[in-house]
Order: C-alpha cells, then sequence, then structure tokens
C-alpha cells in the first residue's frame, strides 16, 4: 500500500502538470490560429480595397454612359434615321453592360439590382420611344422623344442608381 501511496504522490502531479501544458499549449495554437487568420484577412482587405473602389468606378462609368444626354450624343452619327439610332442606342447600352457584369461581385445586391434596373428601364424608353415613330422618323426625333420620355418620368432610374451607389461607396469608405 506504502509503494501505491509513492506511485500516486508522483503520478497525480505529473498528470495535473501534463494537463496544465496540454492546455496552455491549445489554447496558445487557437490563438496564433485566429491571429495568422486575421494577418490574412488584413492582407485580403488590402488587395480587395483597390478593386471593389475601382467596380464602384467602373459601374458609375457605365451609368454615366448609358445616361440619355450622353449616350445619344456619343452614338448618334449624321444622316442616322430613328431605326438606326435605335439599334446603334440598344447595342451600345447591351455592350457597356456587358463589360461591366463581372463587377456585380463587389458591390451590394440592391446596388446591382439598382444597375440593372436603369439599363432595363433604359432599354424600354428607347424602344418606347421609337415604337412612338413613324417609319420615316429622323434620328433627332427618336432624340427628342426619348429626353421627353425620360424627362416626364422625373427622376430617371440612372439617376437612382448613381445616388445610391455613391452612397454606398461613402458609408464602405
Amino acid at each position: 500500500m506504502n509503494t501505491f501511496a509513492e506511485i500516486l504522490k508522483f503520478t497525480i502531479p505529473s498528470v495535473i502538470t501534463g494537463g496544465i501544458i496540454y492546455l496552455l499549449f491549445r489554447s496558445y495554437h487557437q490563438n496564433a490560429q485566429k491571429m495568422a487568420l486575421l494577418s490574412m484577412k488584413q492582407d485580403n482587405g488590402k488587395e480587395l480595397l483597390p478593386v471593389k473602389l475601382q467596380a464602384y468606378e467602373r459601374l458609375v462609368l457605365f451609368l454615366e454612359r448609358i445616361a440619355v444626354n450622353n449616350l445619344v450624343i456619343r452614338v448618334s452619327r449624321p444622316g442616322m434615321n430613328a431605326r438606326e439610332l435605335q439599334q446603334a442606342l440598344i447595342s451600345a447600352v447591351r455592350d457597356e453592360f456587358d463589360h461591366n457584369l463581372s463587377q456585380q461581385l463587389y458591390i451590394s445586391d440592391q446596388s446591382w439590382e439598382l444597375v440593372v434596373n436603369a439599363k432595363e428601364e433604359m432599354l424600354r424608353a428607347i424602344n418606347a420611344s421609337a415604337s412612338s415613330l413613324g417609319e420615316e422618323a429622323d434620328a433627332t426625333e427618336l432624340a427628342a422623344a426619348l429626353f421627353s420620355n425620360i424627362l416626364k418620368d422625373g427622376h430617371s432610374p440612372v439617376d437612382v442608381a448613381l445616388f445610391h451607389l455613391k452612397n454606398e461607396m461613402r458609408e464602405q469608405f
């Protein structure tokens, strides 16, 4: 019995010491993992920040380019009739949108929805303005009808999306 007590006298402190060391190492390892993860997130944030800012810039540029006044001036050519201008305007809006499609990764879903809505509303306005004209209408008549359609609706979807994108960018940065 005396031998057993002697064994316990050395074994119990060794087990307790081993358990404490295990808990300390486990805690240290967990903290080291958390610090490594935090460091990695900070590094990713530094790399992602310029990309996110560029996404906002590109989408603002997209919205400015499809705004009716900029779009008509950029796309119209002398001698165009209304149908040619309609097709050129639609093609320009779709090309601009397709070029910026990947930017949705870097903005909120609500902002992306407003950008898509602005594009769709611009296409709808172009088609509605063109359908209100006769077959012999020229490009200036379509441009005038398009300006009239956009102005009568009040705030254009392009302006709404621009306002929202600017506010979201200011809140994040």
